[in-house]
């Protein structure tokens, strides 16, 4: 997974890990699933092609290897080398990229983010319930005991399908020092009460935490304005990573 994209994702994972702490404070009633009345996430107007994800590789240019064997979560990504990188990618570019990633342990896929020129993106996808667990490992868990974990994801899994999930933040990084603010934040037609917990600190921490685990990765400036995302700093040079089989 390239370095900018990774800034993304950890706030992408955001949404997984803000729903399990909302069910495990709250508790997930049996007749959820019934309230989850479509599987198709929201369309917000981004169109996208393979095209778009030549483009963000080539803007990256860092060496992707495929890792051989079946590695445990956490260490289904390694990271080599740092390179310094200031680049601006697009949303089609941004959506592109997530959604035809290949590692193994991606929970998003039908995957559109749009970049708003007010500092806010909008994330829409559908969530495979089935990589939940694996990707919570490979970020080093949420702060929350294994118990805690399991219980969230034992409510989870009443949802039988790959739930479609919305979310909009305010995002900027400067000296890798992440502003988040979770204004909105919906799994198939259920808006989750954000406001039940102090997300935004839980989410900058979280983020810290995706950031400490990526050797040779610094962000100086991640800035968000409309139709694009300027990511400026240093990223490793090599990533090897655990692909689907």
């Amino acid at each position: 997974m390239k370095k900018t994209i990774l800034v993304l994702i950890s706030l992408a994972s955001l949404v997984i890990i803000s729903l399990i702490a909302y069910i495990t404070y709250l508790g997930l009633m049996p007749g959820l699933s019934d309230l989850v009345k479509t599987n198709k996430p929201k369309d917000l107007k981004v169109i996208y092609t393979e095209e778009d994800y030549s483009g963000f590789m080539a803007k990256t240019k860092t060496n992707y290897v495929s890792l051989e064997g079946d590695p445990i979560p956490e260490e289904s990504i390694i990271f080599s080398g740092q390179k310094d990188l200031e680049t601006s990618f697009t949303s089609a570019e941004a959506s592109a990229r997530i959604n035809y990633d290949k590692w193994a342990y991606m929970p998003f896929y039908n995957v559109q983010i749009k970049f708003n020129n007010d500092g806010t993106f909008e994330l829409s996808s559908n969530l495979r319930m089935d990589r939940i667990d694996g990707f919570i490992q490979s970020i080093g868990g949420v702060g929350y005991s294994k118990k805690d974990v399991d219980k969230g994801l034992g409510y989870l899994g009443i949802i039988k399908n790959d739930p479609p999930i919305y979310a909009k933040a305010s995002v900027a990084v400067q000296n890798n020092e992440p502003i988040i603010h979770l204004e909105k934040l919906e799994v198939g037609k259920i808006r989750i009460p954000i406001e039940k917990f102090d997300s935004d600190s839980f989410l900058v921490k979280i983020t810290k935490q995706v950031f400490s685990r990526i050797p040779g990765f610094y962000t100086q400036s991640f800035i968000l304005s409309e139709d694009m995302a300027s990511f400026k700093g240093k990223i490793p040079e090599k990533l090897e990573v655990q692909l689907t089989k």
